[in-house]
């Protein structure tokens, strides 16, 4: 009896905790709540683009002839990609979901430019666990993004 009350509570609690790749589409905060993040499908695989900013305009001190425009790509390494707008630009790309994370993806980073080659991971309580790194995992860094319930 014991046996089977085990067996039967490990399965539901695998169940409860079983992945759908899907499960990370819709509309995440990233840390801090400066940006919005929507999470999207193309094919099999799964990127993601700005969709919202805490501050979308530049504020009257942050740079000289830009108060009141709408923030840009300004660090991109490409200068002709510079002066396009930061919502709507996708940052995330090419994510394949396997074994329960999204593998193998790339992300943009605005503020410094540079692209680093990404994993997400949903944690037990729904949280997006977002690891970027440049070669190897463990060179990397990682933060964790709520999904937006609004």
């Amino acid at each position: 009896m014991w046996v089977f009350v085990c067996v039967s509570y490990a399965a539901l609690a695998a169940a409860a905790f079983a992945q759908d790749a899907d499960d990370i589409i819709g509309l995440w905060i990233t840390v801090g709540g400066d940006s919005h993040i929507e999470i999207y499908k193309k094919g099999k695989l799964y990127f993601g683009r700005i969709a919202g900013l805490k501050k979308p305009n530049y504020e009257l001190r942050e740079v000289d002839g830009t108060a009141g425009q709408p923030r840009v790509d300004r660090n991109n390494p490409d200068a002709s990609l510079r002066n396009r707008p930061l919502i709507g630009l996708e940052l995330m790309t090419n994510f394949l979901f396997e074994e329960r994370i999204w593998r193998n993806g790339r992300i943009y980073n605005p503020r410094n430019g540079k692209t680093y080659r990404s994993n997400l991971r949903l944690t037990k309580n729904g949280a997006l666990k977002v690891r970027g790194y440049i070669g190897f995992s463990w060179f990397g860094g990682s933060s964790v993004w709520r999904r937006v319930t609004e």
